[in-house]
């Protein structure tokens, strides 16, 4: 595709509260390809805000109505950070118009499934729906892989149970050349796809819609319309923009979109301004696309750059016209019979200058230089080595890789421009490749420490002290009897599927990436629990495996859809939970439940892992993960806002190491009595009408309350295991026993049970608990509830998963108080 460069100037600036039509008065400059064109004239974009809407709509964030540009203030002036999500940064060197953009970059190697996708991205608190949005995007390549290699959603509307998504379609690491809207509803996606060819360094036009009640999700490029799709449209929360999720395999990747001219509205919003090119005496008309020129804006009421797309000629001359953002159209304008023909570029670039070359490893150099300037614009820099042409490349860096080892090499670097005028090369700079690396034949150390935990019937827990290796230690590999077991990637591992009252041995040994494997460990014995201790956990009310996802046929109801099933579970497959960065739900996190009959006494038992890296919700409260409701809470009674909710979650430490660690909860809001005075206050001699948690009730021992009025009573109490936590990428299991207080004398006593263990261990034994008064007597828990929510968005992408879960009336330990025996035999190695 055949294309040059245009500069549309104009005069005067009108006002945005009258359409004024735009003029064409003067055109300079050569019409070609790779040329830059001036036009003169007035009126060219003429902005009508009349039914723009402010970025927030429940006044979150400042007025951003009536800016005409966008992102012309500060962060909080503009106010597009409001949900907390704020990677964007302001960049006055590219703009579309006014003072500045606001600029995303992604960069290096990130491959799904893996370590995650790359993100950058912004979000505000959407408005009402329905809404129309426009957007100018531009995208502009740093490293040397250029586009990424999947996934690269722009915008996203993020709703309450669904997400819509406008994002560029992915062609195998090259230019995208069409443009997606889709939907996702828990794991499903549906998509509609529209050809428009991308490049680098070009400002484009995107609009769409979003409406909750014709449950549809429009768009519009460059000022077409392209289409619609019927989305299961939800209650929209966030409006996301930038590089919301991007995946990439190369490790120079490296990525900038920047976004100008960002409006809202609640009727479409148009194009800033068109403008139009005809080669067949206007019977057609192609669009052109904005591009910048040094610092400059790209457009303005006065001027604009554009890159342009040369039509097939069959007139004599090509016509240009303009429209305004009031869909005012200028008189078309002759380029050759008005002043059109100007003067060829002949001017070179200017000599790229500090070039440096860097061995990276025995057979790569990796370049990088100051860019170059240019009367047009720069369109890219030869690379030579030892005075000899390699490639050219975009941006102002290069790898250059398949070099041999310890070997100096040479390089100088020119820039070249549109039409070929090529700069003097750079000074040259010199790096010598690296020694060819000698094989690693060093085992790791010997793990030591071993120790074994006998936490059932049929599951031993091993835990050793990490290993060292002259290059890394990669695994573990268990040995049981002698005979090897499996690998493990931490210093964990739970060995399961075992016999009953048997003893069994074990050694560890550690192994590095060039396959060493260190001797083995000190060997550690001990015995499974008798099958008898089990036989004590009453009257099992359900399971839950997480083999399949096919919830509802076992029971499951309200959002069956539920998390994600993967494997590599404890055993089998298991549940995911996943937030997006910022995202208060983990993906299909809606809460689904489990009625069972009601009971006065609860064992519940799941394994639970957190993947390497987790941080939870960063706040001293969240994420919630697992819940009882009572009996007279309804089937599909609000969380948080019941008559007992019990809290069953683990709490991250708030800042490094972020250590992980147990907590339970209980809450009784629509118990709270504010009618004898403002809460809290302790009303347990005066009344049985009351909360059991702190708005009403003293805390229990080991206890923290919360009490506040926000629109509505929040009475908590919360029990953190401050003195244990759990690793991750380890799989650990969690037991928890609870046990109704007893009604005495017509008042609820403080004597019920909570108690929880880690992997064997107990970590919290309370049995001074109140959940109920006696105006509950008849209070027990009925309903099982899973819903992941962090209310503040999650500060990472982060992972956790759920497996074996299991709910019963009674706790297997002996007298209910007791832990688990966990006998360890520590043996010598010969």
């Amino acid at each position: 595709m055949r294309k040059f460069l245009v500069i549309l100037a104009f005069s005067s600036v009108s006002s945005f509260a009258n359409a004024a039509t735009p003029s064409i008065s003067n055109v300079t400059g050569t019409i070609a390809t790779g040329q830059v064109l001036t036009i003169t004239g007035t009126n060219m974009v003429q902005e009508d805000n009349t039914n723009w809407l402010n970025l927030s709509s429940n006044n979150k964030s400042p007025n951003f109505k009536g800016t005409a540009y966008g992102f012309e203030g500060t962060r909080s002036a503009d106010g597009y950070c409001a949900a907390g999500l704020c990677d964007g940064v302001y960049d006055a060197n590219t703009k579309l118009m006014g003072n500045q953009s606001v600029k995303y970059n992604t960069r290096g190697a990130s491959q799904w499934p893996g370590s995650g996708y790359i993100t950058s991205n912004d979000g505000f608190y959407s408005p009402t729906s329905p809404y129309y949005f426009r957007a100018y995007y531009r995208y502009h390549n740093q490293g040397s892989g250029a586009w990424p290699t999947s996934d690269m959603k722009l915008f996203i509307q993020q709703c309450s149970s669904s997400n819509a998504y406008w994002q560029a379609g992915m062609n195998n690491g090259n230019a995208p050349n069409n443009m997606l809207i889709f939907s996702q509803v828990g794991g499903t996606t549906s998509s509609s796809s529209y050809s428009f060819p991308m490049a680098l360094d070009v400002w484009y036009e995107i609009e769409g819609s979003y409406s909750q009640s014709t449950k549809k999700m429009e768009l519009w490029l460059n000022g077409v319309y392209k289409g619609s799709r019927t989305i299961d449209a939800t209650t929209p929360n966030y409006f996301v923009m930038g590089q919301p999720t991007t995946w990439n395999t190369n490790s120079t990747f490296s990525l900038d979109v920047n976004i100008d001219n960002l409006a809202m509205s609640t009727t479409r919003v148009y194009p800033s301004c068109l403008v139009e090119i005809s080669g067949d005496n206007g019977s057609t008309w192609r669009i052109q696309n904005f591009v910048n020129i040094g610092s400059n804006a790209a457009l303005s009421d006065t001027v604009a750059t554009i890159l342009a797309d040369l039509p097939a000629k069959s007139a004599s001359d090509y016509l240009v016209r303009v429209t305004n953002n009031q869909q005012q159209v200028s008189s078309v304008y002759n380029l050759s019979g008005g002043g059109g023909g100007g003067v060829s570029d002949t001017q070179a670039p200017s000599v790229p200058s500090n070039l440096i070359s860097t061995a990276t490893t025995a057979n790569q150099i990796n370049l990088s230089w100051s860019s170059s300037t240019d009367n047009t614009a720069v369109a890219g820099y030869k690379i030579y080595r030892d005075g000899t042409y390699v490639t050219t490349v975009n941006g102002a860096q290069y790898i250059d890789s398949g070099l041999s080892a310890s070997t100096s090499y040479s390089y100088k670097v020119s820039a070249i421009d549109a039409v070929g005028n090529e700069s003097g090369q750079s000074s040259s700079s010199t790096a010598t490749t690296l020694a060819a690396v000698i094989t690693d034949m060093t085992a790791p150390s010997v793990p030591t420490g071993l120790s074994a935990s006998s936490i059932s019937a049929s599951q031993i827990n091993l835990l050793w002290t990490a290993s060292t290796d002259n290059v890394g230690v990669t695994g573990y590999k268990i040995y049981r009897g002698g005979v090897y077991v499996a690998t493990a990637t931490g210093t964990s591992y739970p060995d399961s599927g075992l016999t009953a009252s048997t003893s069994y041995s074990y050694r560890v040994s550690a192994i590095d990436a060039a396959g060493n494997e260190s001797s083995q460990s000190s060997s550690i014995s001990t015995s499974t629990q008798a099958d008898s201790v089990q036989g004590t956990q009453g009257t099992t009310l359900f399971k839950e495996s997480f083999e399949d996802s096919n919830f509802s046929s076992r029971g499951w109801y309200d959002n069956t859809s539920h998390g994600t099933i993967v494997t590599g579970g404890q055993s089998g497959n298991c549940l995911q939970w996943a937030w997006a960065k910022g995202a208060t739900s983990a993906t299909n996190g809606a809460s689904m439940r489990m009625k069972f009959a009601p009971t006065d006494s609860l064992y519940l038992s799941f394994y639970v892992k957190f993947q390497t890296g987790w941080r939870g919700s960063q706040q001293t409260y969240h994420p919630h993960m697992l819940y009882f409701l009572s009996n007279l809470d309804s089937d599909y009674s609000a969380l948080a806002n019941n008559y007992l909710d019990t809290y069953i979650e683990f709490l991250s430490d708030v800042g490094s190491p972020y250590a992980i660690r147990p907590q339970i909860a209980i809450q009784d809001n629509l118990r709270v009595n504010s009618s004898l005075g403002t809460p809290p206050n302790n009303l347990t001699a005066t009344t049985e009408n009351r909360s059991v948690a702190s708005c009403n009730t003293p805390t229990s021992s080991g206890a923290t309350g919360t009490c506040y009025n926000s629109g509505g009573w929040y009475s908590a109490n919360t029990w953190l295991a401050s003195n244990a936590s759990v690793s991750t990428n380890d799989w650990h299991r969690v037991e928890v026993y609870f046990k109704m207080n007893t009604i005495s004398g017509g008042k609820g006593q403080s004597d019920g049970i909570m108690q929880q263990w880690i992997d064997g261990v107990k970590v919290m034994d309370n049995s001074d608990v109140l959940y109920r008064t006696n105006q509950d007597a008849t209070k027990k828990w009925a309903q099982f509830v899973l819903a992941p929510f962090m209310g503040d968005g999650a500060p990472i992408a982060e992972t956790m998963w759920i497996d074996e879960l299991s709910v019963s009336t009674s706790s297997p330990y002996v007298s209910v108080v007791s832990a688990p025996t966990v006998t360890i035999k520590s043996v010598s190695s010969n």
